[in-house]
């Protein structure tokens, strides 16, 4: 008997195999409708916010022009009151009193004596003025007896008054000479003088006599005018207090200010509210 060798074949080991599982998850119709829902709704509040978003800033821009407009308005209308205001506190001087009278002669008991000739200046404003007057020329009417009135003119005109700024330290100075007329006040300034014998024989005499004359003023608002004016005598007058009247007041322009020099400058004759209000802060800086 032959002997067979037993062989033992050991097979490999057989691989996985890999199944592929398609699945379809179908979500329930309910949540499918409710998530739908939602997205609408999203969108509709989204829209929502958009428009209240949109009205808000349409609103803010109106409201914003609004105040542009009521700040300009308000603006004007400070304006306004302040020009209203520097109208009725200013200062405005006129010749004469309110009672009309504008001149009179004051005659001493002492014959010997001088009359004067006085003129009146009324400040109807509320503020004080600056003030500044003076006579230029005398005439007489054709027909006269008399070549001259026999007034000695004792308040010439000089010019007015004006202001200067040094230029090195800054400093202001005054020119000229000038009184002060309170508001509501009348300034009584001679004129000249005449002797009784004269004055005795003005009426007849000297007949039309004419006074030419200027004055200027300012206020602390900075408010200035300049005017020449003419007085005449009336030899046919019931008192010696309505013996002037006013036969001619006009406006006078303000003449150019010099050129400065190396040195100075020349001002308004009046200081200006800005000027002040400049001055007050850059002392208040210091």
């Amino acid at each position: 008997m032959s002997k067979h060798k037993d062989t033992h074949h050991q097979s490999s080991p057989t691989p996985p195999i890999a199944v592929t599982v398609n699945a379809e998850l179908k979500q329930p119709q309910t949540e499918i409708d409710a998530k739908r829902t939602s997205e609408r709704q999203q969108v509709i509040r989204d829209k929502i916010r958009l428009g209240i978003e949109t009205i808000t800033l349409l609103a803010i821009i109106i409201g914003a022009g609004a105040a542009i407009g009521q700040l300009k308005t308000i603006q004007q209308q400070l304006g306004t009151s302040e020009d209203t205001l520097q109208i009725s506190q200013r200062a405005y001087v006129t010749v004469g009193r309110k009672d009309g009278v504008i001149g009179d002669f004051v005659i001493p008991k002492d014959p010997t004596q001088n009359a004067e000739v006085v003129i009146y200046f009324q400040n109807s404003g509320h503020l004080p003025a600056k003030f500044a007057w003076g006579t230029l020329a005398s005439l007489l009417a054709v027909g006269s007896e008399k070549k001259s009135t026999g007034i000695t003119y004792t308040h010439p005109f000089n010019g007015g008054f004006g202001r200067t700024k040094n230029k090195k330290d800054g400093s202001i100075g005054e020119q000229g000479e000038s009184t002060i007329i309170a508001g509501d006040s009348v300034l009584i300034s001679t004129l000249g003088t005449i002797s009784q014998k004269d004055l005795a024989e003005l009426p007849a005499k000297a007949i039309g006599t004419l006074v030419l004359g200027m004055f200027q003023y300012c206020d602390e608002l900075g408010n200035y005018s300049t005017r020449n004016f003419a007085l005449r005598f009336r030899s046919n007058a019931p008192s010696s207090s309505l013996s002037f009247d006013l036969a001619d007041d006009i406006a006078f322009p303000m003449p150019p200010l010099p050129n400065p020099s190396t040195t100075t400058e020349y001002l308004l004759p009046c200081e200006t509210s800005s000027e002040r209000q400049n001055n007050q802060n850059r002392t208040s800086k210091n």
